[in-house]
């Protein structure tokens, strides 16, 4: 019961009058670990308090939230079959935490044993139960216990099974005594009150696998009453067992994940199916460049707020409304949440969508989740976020059949490619111009959905399943508002065999497919593009999987940029996932380049070694500008970051006549023009270029860390901006290498500082030596062609050496000294 409900005379007079009849009840009747104080508080706490950790704490009250009631939005918590005690199937150590309360009653917590093999079939004696807190209510609320009071109940054998028992209002505070209370709720929902026995269960028990632990919630009013939250979480404990692998929790249901950010809709609802390769790569580049608006940065975007009160519905032709999208999209989620307008309004011009509105909800800095609505024609949205996610790394975890205002849906959990988990639904409203209703459709597929005059799409995704649920609940009464809504196919059929994961790595697509038939085969319809704009090929696939279970499979693509995968069991169309390489693409002002050629082909890495990093594919680019021309080859589908961290070069082919900058795009710099690059010059022969990562640099001089490289951009510029310069460049066999640049390896014994760098050729570099030498130094091209060389005599102590060299074409250079002790390397960059 909370401390805020409001309770009728009637009701507490029956509170005072039972509370009368029942401070009789000596607390001798039952078991005591030790003694207490006035407050309830057990003089036999543990010195040592426990301490909780904030993940804990969050995961506790992702689970059991203030006024979210269990029935509703877990109810998976209280199915019949979920455990609600301790089984024992080792001997243990049993501790008991107080973690929160938010009861009005002073609320007693008890425990009794029995033996897992003769399991009690009615409920305890009152000498068989131990009290464990007299007084489960904290300090300024009626008790004295503070978060993190402990108390040890034992070591317990073997095949011991630990029950929980609860007097609801059994502290009283006038004489300090365990009384009978107003009644008493056992963790075996056969014991408890209620006649009705879908409402007999009043214990929740979750396990959390990071923390060894389990937290442990009590619903303290009887389910039966009009006054109950149904929220079981009016008492919560932290029960610690040593060893955590003692208890038998097959049936314990798992812990909800601390609160984690879901992805934004900002850049949500794209990247399902091919044939907008190139569209999707300039979306992309252009957020990179600065020239599209970082849609995560709520600081700068506005405060949702839909038409709902301006009532935007008037009369259309034939009788049907005409609606506004954003009607439907609800304002508000919960206290200390704020809605952000994101809509990706782009999506209207390279997508299916004729109307977008996106809101993220967002506490404080971390989006909690997220509706993006999108208005199509004839058809439903193409870009599912089952399909989408999926090219971007996450994994399906599960998906579940619910059933919310009566209707009925396909929930999935995503686990991003970060580690956040997301609960997602996704659905369609459609309508015509022959009928006053919406057709609810929520089919797994986007090809099972059936056609209409105009569709109100939604994809709705949060970290936890009751912002889902109420958001979803919230688009279906905003919909039933305008028309009634009936569901199109009410027998709703979830997938039974889906990809849970996909991958593209070296040439090969790798698929977890989650098998939940007997079959023990699948086909896969294999739809593969050799590159972003060739025709694509279909082949047929056989492959073998187990029953019940899930079975990887391995589909060779080769450098192919993209493949949708259509997977049937039982000749049954099951999934659908679209998986793609990044995207070659360019990114120019049209008004000052013209683009004459830009081909895409297929490459030969065969050579490469397995463990390096292939960027596939490789262009012939040829045009001219008075401005720059980028070329860009983003490494993942969907402009995902990759780690490199553990990678030292660079490495190409190329040919041409240009001086190029190459940039190393991070996903953690949001300004571009703080991005690493490096400066080199094309030889018009084709030569390999080996370019050390620790040489690119950025403006503010810190060292390069590829551990979020997300791109690659490829920059020809104009010499002086305004004379139009024709340019040609090749690229091919592309790939980062774990070995180190070969012309500067072993000649990293000393340091060579030069000045100024960058220069216009004339520069010196200074170096300390401990001993006289005869030297020599090289000045070389990245692909090792000598431009310069000297000897002197170097002597102890510090030395500078003057280069005059004007005239050398802008690019990056090697500067290395040899001598019989010496072995040094810097590089030179000449603008």
């Amino acid at each position: 019961m909370k401390t805020n409900f409001t309770h009728g005379v009637l009701f507490g007079f029956a509170i005072i009058l039972c509370m009368l009849l029942c401070n009789n009840n000596a607390k001798a009747q039952y078991t005591y670990l030790g003694t207490f104080n006035s407050d309830g508080v057990p003089n036999y706490l543990e010195k040592t308090g426990d301490v909780f950790t904030p993940s804990f704490l969050k995961s506790v009250k992702n689970s059991l939230p203030e006024s979210y009631p269990v029935p509703k939005y877990h109810p998976d918590y209280i199915n019949k079959g979920t455990e609600t005690e301790i089984k024992l199937v080792k001997d243990a150590d049993v501790w008991v935490s107080f973690i929160d309360e938010g009861a009005g009653y002073k609320n007693v917590l008890g425990f009794y044993t029995y033996d897992m093999n003769t399991p009690p079939k009615t409920a305890p004696a009152a000498s068989n139960i131990t009290i464990i807190f007299p007084n489960v209510s904290k300090i300024g609320f009626g008790g004295g216990l503070v978060a993190g009071d402990k108390v040890y109940l034992g070591r317990f054998k073997a095949g011991t099974g630990i029950a929980w028992f609860l007097i609801a209002n059994g502290f009283n505070a006038t004489n300090s005594t365990v009384v009978n209370g107003l009644w008493r709720l056992y963790s075996n929902p056969n014991f408890n009150p209620e006649a009705d026995s879908s409402l007999k269960r009043h214990t929740i028990i979750l396990k959390d696998t990071a923390e060894k632990a389990f937290a442990l919630g009590f619903e303290d009013v009887k389910r039966d009453l009009v006054n109950c939250d149904h929220d079981f979480n009016d008492v919560i404990f932290k029960v610690q067992v040593t060893p955590f692998e003692a208890v038998k929790s097959d049936s314990i249901i798992i812990i909800a994940p601390p609160d984690t950010s879901v992805s934004g809709g900002g850049d949500g609802g794209l990247e399902s199916k091919r044939g907008i390769a190139e569209k999707v790569a300039a979306r992309n580049a252009q957020k990179i460049k600065n020239l599209r608006p970082d849609l995560s940065d709520y600081s700068h975007l506005p405060l949702f707020a839909n038409k709902q009160k301006n009532n935007n519905i008037i009369p259309g032709p034939g009788g049907v409304k005409t609606i506004s999208l954003d009607q439907f999209v609800p304002v508000a989620l919960a206290d200390g949440v704020t809605g952000y307008a994101t809509s990706p309004t782009d999506l209207e011009t390279i997508t299916n969508a004729v109307n977008v509105v996106s809101v993220d909800f967002v506490q404080e800095t971390e989006t909690k989740a997220v509706v993006l609505a999108l208005e199509t024609n004839e058809r439903a949205y193409d870009h599912t976020k089952a399909i989408c996610d999926r090219l971007k790394g996450a994994s399906i975890l599960r998906i579940d059949s619910v059933e919310y205002n009566g209707y009925k849906f396909n929930r999935f959990l995503l686990k991003q490619d970060d580690g956040a988990l997301e609960y997602a639904v996704v659905f369609s409203a459609s309508i015509n111009s022959e009928r006053n209703v919406f057709s609810l459709q929520t089919q797994w597929l986007p090809e099972q959905y059936a056609p209409d005059d105009k569709f109100y799409n939604f994809q709705v995704w949060s970290n936890n399943t009751y912002y889902t649920q109420q958001l979803v609940e919230d688009i279906i009464n905003n919909l039933n508002n305008t028309y009634p809504v009936e569901q199109l196919n009410n027998s709703l059929r979830s997938p039974k065999a889906y990809f849970t994961r996909g991958t593209v790595n070296n040439g090969n697509i790798t698929l977890n497919v989650l098998n939940n038939t007997n079959a023990s085969s699948c086909a896969v319809r294999f739809i593969k593009t050799a590159t972003e704009d060739a025709v694509p090929a279909t082949s047929y696939l056989n492959y073998t999987i187990a029953p019940n279970a899930i079975s990887a499979i391995t589909v060779p693509i080769a450098d192919a940029y993209d493949a949708t995968l259509v997977l049937s069991v039982n000749d049954n169309i099951e999934d659908i996932v679209y998986l793609a390489d990044g995207a070659w693409g360019l990114e120019y002002d049209h008004d000052r380049a013209t683009i004459n050629k830009f081909d895409i082909q297929s490459g030969d890495l065969s050579n490469v070694n397995a463990a390096d990093y292939k960027v596939m594919r490789n262009i012939d680019l040829k045009g001219s500008t008075n401005y720059y021309v980028s070329a860009f080859k983003f490494l993942r589908g969907s402009a995902m970051p990759v780690d490199l961290s553990a990678f030292k070069t660079l490495r190409f082919n190329a040919k041409g006549n240009e001086v190029v900058e190459v940039a190393l795009i991070k996903n953690g710099i949001k300004e571009f023009d703080n991005q690493y690059r490096k400066l080199i010059t094309i030889s018009p022969d084709q030569t390999e270029y080996i370019l050390s990562l620790n040489e690119f640099t950025n403006t503010d001089k810190t060292a390069f860390k590829p551990d979020d490289l997300t791109s690659i951009f490829f920059t020809i510029q104009s010499k002086d901006g305004v004379s139009l310069q024709g340019f040609d460049l090749a690229l091919s066999n592309l790939y980062f290498s774990k070995e180190e640049n070969p012309l500067v390896t072993n000649l990293q014994s000393g340091k060579i500082l030069v000045a100024p760098n960058p220069s216009n050729g004339l520069f010196k570099f200074c170096f300390q030596l401990n001993q006289s030498d005869n030297l020599t130094y090289n000045l070389l091209t990245l692909n090792g062609q000598t431009i310069l060389s000297g000897k002197f005599t170097g002597t102890s102590g510090s030395n500078c050496i003057n280069i005059s060299k004007p005239g050398l074409r802008p690019g990056t250079y090697y500067l290395q000294l040899k001598g019989a002790a010496t072995k040094m390397a810097s590089t030179v960059v000449i603008q």
